[in-house]
Formats: C-alpha cells, sequence, structure tokens
C-alpha cells in the first residue's frame, strides 16, 4: 500500500440540539407565539387602577421574554463540532505473473536491432516495461491523483512493495524496495490465474477506503477459481470500475510442445521397455521439425554426466493446422542397471509463442535384480500350468512355485525351488509379488494372512488373488484369510455360493470382457501398443464362463474389466471381472475370472503379455523401493510444480520393527541445486509412519532422503516434477472478455500500446466523510439563569409597586 493519505478538519457551528423535526417544529413554534399572544391579550384588558398602557406593555414584553427565554433552553442551543475526514481513494494495479505470461508474441513485439529467435519480449517483459519505464513514470502518474497500491498476482497474489519519496515540489517519485532492481524481479511464474481472488483481495485491503479505479493487466486467462460469469457478477457488485489492459496477440500464436512424454519408472535389466511421445502443434504453418530422445546415465549421487548423454533416437516430424500427429512410440532396451534420464526435444519454429514445452526429461531406473515370484495355486489348473512355464522362461523373473494339491515330496515348478511354504515374515519379505491362482485358505492360518498383508501394506508388495471355481467360496468364508481378503479391491457378496448355484456347474456360453471408459489406458490392460486397438483386441478374446459375484469395487479401486453379460450387474452396476487398488505402499489385483488359459491357442502373445504386465505392475511399486527397511510413497502419479503433495515414509530400524520418534528430518534435492529440509512427523495409529505435505517449485527431477536408524543409509526416492499446463490449454490474449470486464464495471479496455495513456483517464476520487463531535451547551449557563430570574424578579417588583397583584 502506498500514500494512503487522510485529511481531517474540525468546524464549530451554532445549533438547536433539541429542535424537533417535521411538524413538531411548526407546532411548538406555534405554541410559544400563542403564549406570547395570550399574553399580550391578557394585559391589554389589565383593567386595575394604575396600569398604563406604557406599563402594561413593558409587562407583557418582560412575560415573553421569560417564555422565549424557557423555549429557547428548551431547544439546547450547542455550539456543535464536526469533523470532516478527506479520504484519497485508491488505485489498485494488478499484474498478472502466471505462467501464460512467459509466452513471446511475436506478431506483436517491438525489439532493439535485428529480430531474432532469442531476442522478443515475453509478456510479463511487457508489463515490467509499462510499469516502470522512465523511472516510473506510468505508476507516478497513477499515485498522484489516488492512493496507489501494486499486486502481482496468479494462483495467489502478493503485495509489490514501493518505497515512495515526495519531492518539493510534491511530485511522488517511486521505486522498488531494495534489493530489487525491477517491479516483478525474482517473482516466479504462477501455475494458474485466479482473478477473482485478486479482486477480492484488492477489495478486502482497500476495507473502508473507495476505490476509485482497478487496473487489471493480464492476458485474460482464468482458468481456477470463479467462471467467466461468476467473476462479472462479483465485479459487477463491488461496484468498482475495473480498466483493462490486454496483453498478448488476441488470435491464436504458433506453438509446437512436448504434450506428453512416458516410460515406466523400473524396469529389469535387460527387459525392453516402451517411451511414448505425443506433440501437438497450434497455429503452425505446414513445416518439417526434427525430435530428438537422448538418454543420460545418473553418478550414484544423483548427478547427471554431462558427458554421458546419448542419442537413442531421432524423426523429423511434419507438422501444419491440419495435421493430427499421432503418438510415437520408442522401444528402448535397459542394457545397463542404474538411473536414467530420459530426453526429448523438439525443434523451434522460427515465430513459436512458447519454447519451454519443446523439451521434456524423465528418469528410468533400471534394475540388475530379477523380479522375486511366489506362486501359491490350490491346485494344477490350466492357468497355473500355462503362467508357470511362461514365468519360468522370463529372463527377468525369479519364481518359487507352491502347489498345495501335490505331495509333500513332489518336486515344485519354478526356476528357485522351494521345499515349504514361507510363512516367517523375513521369509515372505524377500519377495516383490504374490500370486495367489485359487488358492485352497485350509491350509492358511491367521499369522500367515497378517504377514501378507504387512507385506503389501508396509514393504510395498504386490499382491494378486485370481477367484476359481474349486476354493473361491471358501476363500470368502475362511476367517483365516480375513486380513488378505481386506486388502483386495472389491467387496465380496456374502451370497456368492448362492448365486453360483444358481447358475449351475455346466455353462454353455461364454459372455465378452467390456472395458470402462475410464480404463482403456490402464498398463494393465495394454495388449497393443495402441489403446484403440487394445480394446478391439479384448472384444476378440475368448469370453468368460466362469466368474466370483461380487457386490462393488472398494472406494479407492479401479475397475478395470466388467462382464458382458447385462443380467449380472446388480444394483451398483455391471459385474466386476478384474480391479486393482494401492494398499499403503504396495497394491493389490482382484481377478474374478479364470479362463485366460482359453487365449493361449488363438492369441498366445497377448497371454504372454498380460500375464507378464500383471508381474511387472504389481512388483513396481515394491522395486522402486529398493529397500526392504522401509519405503517412500507420495499420493499421486504426477506431481506438478508448486502443487502441494503428501509424501509417506514407512521406516524400520535393522531388526526390521517400526521407528518410534516423534519426526524425522528428510531432505529433497530440486533439480535447480536448492535443497528442502521439510520435517515427516509420526502418523498417530501406523507404526512406523511419518508424512509431510510439500511443494517443490521447479520442474525436473527431486530426489527425497529419508534417514534410517543407525546413519549412513537413507530410503531414497526420485520424483519426477512436471511444468503445469493448465496456462498453456489457451495461448491467445482474450480480449472479448478483457473488454466485456471493462464494459460491465464501467471501466475502460486498452491495449498494452494504449495503456501508458490510462492514468490521464483515472481522477481523483476522495470522499468526504463528516462525523459529529462533542457538543458544547450554550443554555447551560449561570448567566441564562441569572437572565431569567431577573425577568421575572423585574416583573413581579413592578406589578408589585403598582398593585397589580
Amino acid at each position: 500500500m502506498l500514500l494512503a493519505s487522510v485529511t481531517e478538519t474540525e468546524q464549530r457551528v451554532f445549533e438547536f440540539a433539541g429542535m424537533p423535526g417535521g411538524w413538531m417544529r411548526l407546532a411548538g413554534l406555534a405554541l410559544v407565539v400563542a403564549l406570547c399572544y395570550l399574553v399580550v391579550w391578557l394585559y391589554r384588558r389589565e383593567g386595575r387602577a394604575g396600569a398604563g398602557t406604557r406599563l402594561r406593555a413593558g409587562l407583557a414584553t418582560l412575560r415573553c421574554a421569560a417564555i422565549v427565554t424557557l423555549a429557547l433552553i428548551w431547544l439546547r442551543p450547542v455550539m456543535a463540532t464536526h469533523i470532516v475526514r478527506s479520504v484519497t481513494a485508491r488505485v489498485a494495479v494488478l499484474a498478472d505473473i502466471s505462467s501464460s505470461m512467459s509466452i513471446i508474441d511475436r506478431d506483436l513485439a517491438e525489439v532493439d536491432g535485428p529480430t531474432t529467435a532469442d531476442n522478443y519480449p515475453t509478456r510479463r517483459a511487457r508489463v515490467e516495461a509499462l510499469l516502470s519505464d522512465n523511472e516510473f513514470d506510468w505508476l507516478e502518474r497513477l499515485a498522484a491523483r489516488n492512493e496507489l497500491s501494486v499486486y502481482a498476482f496468479g494462483e495467489d497474489m502478493a503485495l509489490v512493495e514501493l518505497q515512495a519519496d515526495v519531492a518539493p515540489d510534491g511530485a511522488i517519485q517511486l521505486a522498488p524496495m531494495p534489493p530489487a532492481d525491477a517491479l516483478l524481479a525474482e517473482r516466479r511464474f504462477e501455475p494458474a490465474t485466479d482473478i477473482g481472488q485478486a479482486l477480492a483481495g484488492v477489495i478486502e485491503d482497500a476495507g473502508e477506503s473507495p476505490i476509485a479505479a482497478v487496473v487489471l493487466i493480464s492476458d485474460g486467462q482464468l482458468n481456477t477459481g470463479m467462471t467467466d460469469e461468476e467473476f462479472l457478477a462479483y465485479a459487477r457488485r463491488s461496484k468498482a470500475p475495473i480498466y483493462t489492459v490486454g496483453v498478448g496477440q488476441t488470435s491464436e500464436p504458433p506453438n509446437v510442445r512436448v504434450a506428453l512424454f512416458t516410460a515406466p519408472p523400473a524396469v529389469a535389466k535387460g527387459d525392453p521397455f516402451e517411451i511414448r511421445v505425443e506433440v501437438q502443434a497450434r497455429s503452425v504453418e505446414p513445416a518439417e521439425l526434427s525430435l530428438e530422445l537422448t538418454s543420460q546415465r545418473l553418478s550414484q549421487d544423483g548427478s547427471p554426466d554431462p558427458t554421458a548423454e546419448r542419442i537413442v533416437a531421432s524423426r523429423t516430424l511434419l507438422v501444419g493446422e491440419e495435421a493430427e500427429l499421432p503418438p510415437m512410440l520408442f522401444q528402448v532396451n535397459a542394457a545397463e542397471a542404474g538411473e536414467f534420464i530420459y530426453r526429448v526435444r523438439l525443434g523451434r519454429l522460427a515465430d513459436e509463442a512458447v519454447i519451454d514445452d519443446n523439451s521434456a526429461e524423465l528418469s528410468v531406473r533400471v534394475l540388475d535384480t530379477r523380479v522375486r515370484v511366489l506362486l501359491v495355486a490350490g491346485g494344477p489348473t490350466f492357468d497355473y500350468r500355462y503362467v508357470t512355464r511362461l514365468l519360468e522362461r522370463d529372463k527377468t523373473v525369479d519364481l518359487s512355485c507352491w502347489l498345495q494339491s501335490a505331495d509333500v515330496r513332489a518336486v515344485r515348478d519354478g526356476n528357485i525351488v522351494i521345499k515349504e511354504l514361507p510363512r516367517e515374515p523375513e521369509d515372505v519379505f524377500e519377495y516383490d509379488v504374490i500370486l495367489l491362482l485359487d488358492p485352497n485358505p485350509r491350509q492358511f492360518d491367521s499369522a500367515w494372512s497378517v504377514t501378507i498383508r504387512r507385506f503389501v501394506d508396509e514393504f510395498g508388495g504386490g499382491l494378486m488373488y485370481q477367484a476359481g471355481r474349486y476354493y473361491a467360496t471358501r476363500f470368502l468364508d475362511s476367517p483365516a484369510v480375513d486380513d488378505i481378503r481386506a486388502i483386495l479391491p472389491v467387496v465380496f457378496d456374502p451370497d456368492a455360493s448362492l448365486r453360483l448355484s444358481a447358475q449351475g456347474s455346466y455353462l454353455t456360453r461364454a459372455y465378452p470382457f467390456r472395458l470402462p471408459d475410464e480404463a482403456r489406458g490402464h498398463p494393465l490392460l495394454a495388449l497393443h501398443d495402441d489403446a484403440d486397438i487394445s480394446a478391439r483386441i479384448w472384444d476378440a478374446l475368448p469370453g468368460v464362463w466362469w466368474h466370483l459375484p461380487t457386490i462393488r469395487e472398494k472406494p479407492i479401486a479401479t475397475v478395470l474389466l466388467h462382464h458382458g453379460d447385462p443380467s449380472q450387474r446388480t444394483q451398483h452396476g455391471a459385474a466386476i471381472l478384474m480391479a486393482t487398488q494401492p494398499v499403503g505402499s504396495g497394491r493389490t489385483l482382484m481377478l474374478c475370472y479364470d479362463t485366460t488359459w482359453r487365449w493361449r491357442g488363438p492369441a498366445e502373445r497377448y497371454f504372454n503379455r498380460y500375464w507378464v504386465q500383471i508381474v511387472r505392475y504389481l512388483a513396481q511399486a515394491r522395486r522402486q523401493g529398493a529397500n526392504k527397511r522401509g519405503v517412500i510413497t507420495i499420493d499421486r502419479q504426477r506431481v506438478e510444480a508448486y502443487e502441494p503433495f503428501k509424501i509417506e515414509a514407512r521406516v524400520l530400524d535393522d531388526s526390521f520393527t517400526p521407528w518410534y520418534e516423534p519426526e524425522i528430518a528428510a531432505t529433497i534435492d530440486l533439480p535447480d541445486g536448492r535443497q528442502l529440509t521439510p520435517t515427516l512427523r509420526a502418523v498417530s495409529g501406523r507404526d512406523g509412519w511419518f508424512s509431510a505435505r510439500v511443494s517443490l517449485p521447479v520442474a525436473g527431477l527431486a530426489v527425497v532422503r529419508v534417514p534410517l536408524p543407525g546413519g549412513g543409509e537413507s530410503l531414497v526416492k526420485r520424483i519426477r516434477v512436471h511444468r503445469t499446463d493448465i496456462e498453456m490449454n489457451g495461448l491467445r490474449q482474450r480480449d472479448e472478455f478483457l473488454k466485456r470486464v471493462a464494459d460491465e464495471t464501467q471501466g475502460r479496455y486498452f491495449t498494452i500500446a494504449e495503456a501508458r495513456d490510462l492514468p490521464d483517464v483515472i481522477q481523483k476520487a476522495a470522499q468526504i466523510r463528516t462525523s459529529r463531535g462533542p457538543d458544547h451547551d450554550l443554555w447551560d449557563r449561570w448567566w441564562v439563569l441569572a437572565f431569567l430570574a431577573a425577568i421575572l424578579t423585574v416583573e413581579w417588583t413592578v406589578r408589585r409597586r403598582n398593585h397589580l397583584l
């Protein structure tokens, strides 16, 4: 806030404080006149001896004077005090610093010297030039007539501190507060634009001060908070004239960007994986652009080696207004173990509006260890036989099998043979994934069930339960597996046995799979690199014969497959065939059908891909943790800069028991070299869990470290922080919105080039406010009483001397 001016003066005025209003004032005057007339009329008719005309006139005058004096006392004559305040009105300047203000409008830009791809000013630079040119002359002209406040706003708003001096001639001289040398210096680009919150903040700061004008300098993007209509209604109610200054070109500027860049966060060494790149082009003339994919290995401390970046693939793209760019898929072989940064870079157009979005990067962790899988099956079903052979051949999997129906002396399947079912926690926790293929619950106990739950919840393991026609109903009824059922993603139907009996044992028809629209891009369903082709493959696969009825999915579960039989629908929707959900730091998967073996004949490669994807998906959380004494998790799959998210850490000591401390000091290494030190506090009711909410102010790869008890070792998690792209959904200036705001609030619209004349349009709008101070009574004086007593005494004396009593 600058130069708040309140001038206060005091005025004294004679008034009658008891003067009645309206008709009472006339009635009072009539009463006084009537009393005086009555006195005169009575004295005129005084007939006693010695009452001459002059004596009677004098006595009538004295009596009328007494009446008038009493009337004046009744009216309470006072010397009233009036305090007059002249309040200077406020002009608030709102300067937009959201991400869209980083756009370069080459059609409007004026540059000094030869124009190159790098010397065009951004929208924010043009706003800075308007505010600070000629030693802040523009702002000084606004401050000369009204109080001035300057705010920078985006998703949030902040007051811009200015220092003001008054010259001997009364002129106002402004400058930014040190150490800044520019008005918007060192202010980050905000990830979104909330004009409604900015206007509300101005009104709140103004308090009782009148608002002469609000000057809104923006490109008109409004993408969070109020809608356009809500903001316009609020602006009208505020009764503050809004002068809008439009920044940016009104047509969509040309731009190409990397819209999507994805890869699995962790893969096994020697395992090929897929990188997906999607490019968008808007308002672009047909042109060829190069696209380059590179990889760079990170050292042990997480720092990239600048000499180790190599080109993985390159392509030439044809972009243009009518060209629809299909997704680009790159098959990459993870030949070496370690942490790798993959970058995609697009070439730049000569007239491109935004260049920051022409590149993107992500990290992929290549693990040298193989996925440890424990497969437990109730009997040698076809799925058991085919899945076992598939995983035994997979070079990235170490498989151990426990077939419950086999003889105790039988040789077990798997490339790591076990002689008994692992039951102790330290034995179970050695695995990454546990697959339960229609297991017989009679061989389990409650202690093993609790261990499996801890394996998923606390240690990031993956658990799959496939229901089968032999033991599924026993699994539903067995109290020994209560803890396993509790972490599966569906609510089981207590009447499932009755419903299965009603269906009968001999089914004569298979029903197709139905993919929910929201699950089409899920990695577990990707039977082809193209999501549409994958959906058609699911439609063509051999369908479902038997399935386990359930009630519905759990609140945080994702349904991946529905049953195609309409008669199997429940009040909660179509019957569920496949669902998954996160559980603590791990994942669980539920298959309600047991007929994937039918795919091997007509579609063996899809059978293989489906089951390998299940294993890798369930192992992902466990393998990303890479430490059996704990895990770090976050509450979302995509982290955007400045967006708060929750970090949770499960910390165990060297004996695998929860660490009991009130808090842990973690560190976060940011991509720009800075370091944050958030404090993770113990979570009530969850032993060994600690959490904190943080936001990261820069896009790129951030590294979270949580120390383990004993020192020297830490849990480590790398987080890819993305730029928020909500601001880039529309790049042009929304001049129609800004003009409407100005029209409906009695303001005026200016372009950035016309805005230099704006201070001359806003007039001084000071308000005069008067308040009443204390009254000084004039009737409550000794001489008033003496005067009244003197009049009455003289009258009484004269009447007595002349025998008129």
